[in-house]
């Protein structure tokens, strides 16, 4: 009988010994270990060009690219080394080889001959995610049903329990998280919608059949990979991780200028610079699910794990300015600070943001980011808020470079600056457009 540790059950002695078998060992060296593999990074389309310069900086040639996927070859400590790096990517994803699926019975006998024993912890539920395409196949629940029916009889083989399956509608799911996302970036999508609403992550998988032709993705990352493991509670609706990494990285900030965050909040886009300016890697304090996998190459990410710790800096060396005026939001951000080992390179400055000038704080030009609270004030205020922001920026960061966000673009013309370029980006299920300045 399997015992409970945590979240997940105990594997039964019998399935320890399958799992330690010179069998199973032998399998795992032949079909995963040796050779390259595909793999995918999904990403937000806005954020695809900085994503892609994060992979070649890892020394991984991106293979193809289209409709925030990102593809590129290599061995299994590539991936681990995706998912511990990359500041914009939402998940990284497993290539299989493509298969025959004209129709249901195609999809059951092929996806009976795959290896899921090798990388299928059966105490994790699944969640399908497919997405149909010229398809001879004439509805996504018939494809899902026909690949569960081939995973149980896979499992079943080797005495092993099928994983529950807690599938959502992936239609229902798409269009309640991006209603014009489509293949496997819709997929994957789907698969977040309610994904990390539990303690332990689903085993993702996308099935994606185009032209009767079937390709399965298997999702490495578990948890969204904005999810850095430090944010233990938030203000309002916080900014993703990714996103405060994308716009400092879009801004050209390398962690070499001050920076200031201003309107803080929960403190995200001041803890990414420092983390950023540090070189700590962003997935260095989580978890992910390639660990629970039975094939995990344990001792391979325990050293690419060592190396990125062995290359952080102990120190920020730059000053990092965050501003909030409630006393409340930056007891929180300090908070989440302290969780990601940088409360003591972030100066907390309590107060409000227009009564802040940087030569008091012996600051010289860097960047500034101002990421406003949304709401009924800002709704109703938006021009006189803006102009007032624009006499600041002009008269007290003369020579800094800014990155303003905005859900209207006609606000950014009371700034009284020109933007060098506009950015529309996903923020908290709004498309917000950030400026970019450099002020004069």
């Amino acid at each position: 009988m399997a015992r409970r540790h945590g979240g997940i059950s105990m594997r039964t002695a019998k399935q320890d010994e399958f799992y330690r078998s010179k069998s199973f060992d032998r399998q795992v060296r032949r079909h995963l270990k040796a050779g390259v593999q595909r793999f995918a990074v999904v990403v937000p389309p806005a954020f695809a060009p900085l994503c892609r310069a994060e992979l070649t900086d890892l020394g991984l040639a991106p293979a193809a690219e289209a409709n925030g996927i990102i593809e590129f070859d290599g061995k299994w400590e590539d991936a681990y080394r995706a998912n511990l790096w990359l500041r914009t990517a939402s998940r990284v994803l497993w290539r299989r080889p493509d298969f025959r699926s004209g129709a249901v019975e195609d999809l059951f006998e092929q996806s009976a001959k795959q290896r899921w024993e090798l990388w299928l912890d059966p105490r994790i539920p699944i969640r399908l995610a497919v997405h149909l395409a010229e398809s001879r196949i004439g509805h996504e629940g018939q494809a899902a049903e026909a690949l569960v029916a081939g995973i149980s009889k896979r499992m079943a083989q080797f005495r092993l329990p099928r994983p529950r399956d807690c599938s959502p509608p992936v239609a229902a799911a798409v269009a309640a998280v991006d209603p014009v996302a489509v293949g496997d970036a819709a997929a994957a999508a789907a698969a977040d919608y309610g994904a990390d609403a539990g303690p332990e992550p689903n085993q993702l998988i996308i099935a994606r059949i185009q032209r009767n032709r079937c390709q399965l993705s298997i999702d490495t990352s578990g948890f969204h990979l904005h999810r850095r493991g430090y944010r233990l509670v938030h203000t309002g609706a916080p900014m993703r991780e990714t996103l405060a990494a994308a716009v400092l990285l879009k801004a050209g900030w390398n962690g070499s200028t001050p920076l200031v965050d201003a309107m803080s909040g929960s403190g995200t886009v001041a803890i990414e610079a420092a983390r950023l300016a540090r070189n700590i890697a962003p997935g260095l304090d989580r978890r992910f699910l390639f660990e629970s996998w039975p094939c995990a190459f344990a001792d391979t990410f325990r050293h690419v794990k060592t190396k990125a710790a062995e290359a952080a800096l102990n120190r920020s060396p730059v000053p990092i300015v965050a501003v909030e005026r409630d006393p409340g939001a930056i007891a929180t951000a300090r908070e989440n600070a302290r969780k990601a080992r940088v409360d003591p390179d972030i100066r907390w400055h309590t107060g409000d943001f227009f009564d802040f000038t940087p030569v008091d704080r012996d600051l010289t030009p860097g960047l500034i980011v101002v990421d406003p609270p949304y709401g009924k004030r800002l709704a109703s205020e938006g021009k006189t808020f803006y102009q007032r922001l624009g006499v600041v920026l002009r008269e007290r960061f003369r020579g800094w470079r800014a990155a303003v966000f905005t859900p209207e673009r006609l606000w950014l013309s009371q700034l009284g600056c020109r933007p060098l370029r506009t950015w529309s980006v996903p923020h908290g299920g709004l498309a917000i457009e950030v400026a970019l300045f450099r002020i004069g």
